[in-house]
């Protein structure tokens, strides 16, 4: 054993001097790569990106488009991961606050129709003859589905990045820029000196349109991540035709690829507004948890 304490000491010494020498390269291989050169990024200051923004949301006003929707639903707190394909939704927005989504599957037609007004929404499901009336911003905690904590108000904030409103604030982050990507801080003034935040938006230094947006609740989590992509100039407006949003607490996810669409044309304020069908029954989800089979009524 004694022996081979030199020899192996001897080793080690000749792959350390053979590393140091330089002349010697029977240790690695040098190989050229052929380098692709990447688009040139475009530089801007705060002011020019809040104005490219507010540029951008004025351009459109309405929206009429059909598209295929996906959704998945599940994580940690289920257990599970549910996925939901094959639907074509029809989509109409007319800002700052309407929006109406109807879900198709083949062969069965409609399965789901939703409207929203303000704070207010409207939800059909023909499949079980239900009507739904309530507000956007209360969801149950407790619920079967994850879905059932969907609220049109959501998916309109996030398809429409909106300009920055009276009363805010935008910081710039620069961390990123080396990367290809200018990171937007949107901050409303609070009391007492401290400001919530209330939206990030990464814009692409390769085009200076949004690539992802976040939406904060008011407790400062990340309700509502939304990722753009697929940019196409339609109608002299750029529109992201695939749009991934993701609430990561609520546990759901929807991709909305668009097929078709118009924009900025005249929608009028009925086609927001859905009546309750004969024969439909009524669950309001402004009543208490518990009171909604008490209160439920159908419609003659």
């Amino acid at each position: 054993m004694a022996s081979r304490k030199p020899i192996r000491a001897g080793l080690l010494l000749a792959l350390a001097l053979g590393l140091q020498a330089g002349g010697c390269g029977f240790l690695w291989v040098t190989r050229h790569v052929k380098l692709v050169p990447r688009p040139p990024m475009k530089s801007a200051t705060l002011p020019q990106l809040i104005a490219l923004l507010d540029q951008q949301a004025h351009a459109l006003q309405t929206l009429n488009a059909r598209v295929d929707l996906q959704a998945s639903t599940g994580g940690s707190r289920t257990g599970t991961i549910t996925k939901y394909h094959d639907v074509v939704a029809y989509l109409l927005i007319r800002k700052p606050r309407d929006i109406r989504l109807i879900g198709t599957f083949t062969i069965i037609g409609t399965i789901f129709d939703m409207a929203s007004t303000d704070n207010h929404f409207e939800l059909y499901i023909p499949g079980k003859s239900r009507f739904y009336t309530g507000l956007n911003n209360r969801v149950p905690a407790e619920v079967k589905n994850p879905l059932e904590r969907l609220r049109p108000h959501v998916i309109l904030q996030a398809l429409l990045v909106n300009s920055v409103r009276a009363g805010e604030r935008v910081a710039l982050m620069n961390d990123h820029a080396a990367a290809g990507r200018y990171d937007l801080l949107v901050l409303r003034k609070g009391t007492a000196g401290i400001d919530h935040l209330v939206r990030k938006i990464v814009m692409n230094r390769r085009n200076l349109l949004p690539q992802r947006q976040v939406i904060y609740d008011a407790a400062g989590y990340p309700g509502t991540q939304v990722l753009y992509s697929h940019f196409r100039r339609t109608q002299g407006v750029m529109l992201p035709w695939q749009v991934k949003i993701i609430r990561p607490r609520d546990e759901y996810q929807l991709v909305l690829k668009f097929q078709k669409a118009r924009l900025n044309q005249p929608l009028a304020r009925s086609k927001f507004e859905l009546t309750q069908p004969s024969g439909s029954r009524l669950i309001n989800l402004n009543l208490p948890a518990g009171a909604h089979a008490a209160h439920a009524k159908s419609q003659p």
